[in-house]
């Protein structure tokens, strides 16, 4: 309904009748549309994350930041009600969080300073990479990306993401064991927050 009519157009009447109920059945389990919403992106985040953890811990080389990245851009980008949401009205996007989180939203990069911090520790990150400026190249691409996305091939995009951290901050490993623990430890803690 959010992608079909628009975020200001739904409330919870709009959505009792779409699921053929009436409206005091529905805000017995939702009492808020608020409260629908931020089920709604917490399923869909998670979903997400899933999808991501799950691709990440079937590749031999998936404790990469290379492939991580690449896991986390193909999962956001696969999610159709965040992907359209995200090219097509990303204000809605933004109404939508900040009706949950109190505050103006801001894009933040999926993959944070002390995520790339940790896999260096780890030895999965070049010694010569600083994460900082790893973390915020990431940003600004994840924002390019979104921004250009329905006017690229996002797949060769992502592609090109993948080579160039490949290329310029992986370390030379043969095994990724330990970044698939960490990664996956950063992403339980995310899914927490999502609860």
């Amino acid at each position: 309904m959010i992608i079909d009519d628009g975020f200001d157009r739904v409330d919870l009447r709009s959505v009792s009748r779409r699921l053929d109920c009436r409206e005091d059945e529905l805000t017995a389990i939702v009492p808020t549309l608020e409260e629908l919403v931020v089920r709604t992106l917490e399923r869909e985040t998670n979903q997400m994350i899933g999808a991501a953890l799950d691709n990440i811990s079937r590749d031999p080389n998936g404790g990469l930041l290379s492939r991580i990245y690449y896991y986390v851009l193909t999962s956001v980008y696969e999610n159709e009600l965040v992907r359209r949401l995200y090219l097509t009205d990303p204000r809605s996007l933004g109404r939508m969080v900040s009706a949950i989180d109190g505050f103006e939203f801001r894009p933040r990069t999926a993959i944070p300073e002390q995520l790339v911090i940790d896999l260096q520790n780890a030895g999965l990150v070049r010694h010569d990479s600083h994460p900082a400026t790893v973390a915020a190249i990431l940003t600004a691409l994840s924002a390019g990306l979104a921004l250009s996305a329905p006017t690229i091939d996002f797949d060769r995009a992502a592609r090109g993401a993948e080579d160039a951290l490949r290329t310029l901050v992986d370390a030379d490993v043969t095994d990724t064991t330990r970044g698939k623990e960490i990664y996956h430890a950063y992403a339980l803690e995310l899914q927490t927050a999502f609860r």
